[in-house]
């Protein structure tokens, strides 16, 4: 029972340090931006 809240509180702490790095709007530009921009402007022939 105490493990299960050890690793509770410990996800819950990596959750919050991963919302603090997402609120940060980290705006530089990185590969899945280019590959998007990519896709968008790519022809597809799927027929």
């Amino acid at each position: 029972m105490v493990v299960r809240a050890l690793e509770r509180e410990r996800r819950r702490r990596l959750a919050e340090r991963d919302a603090e790095i997402l609120a940060a709007g980290n705006s530089a530009p990185n590969d899945l931006d280019a590959l998007a921009g990519h896709s968008r402007r790519a022809v597809l022939d799927i027929d």
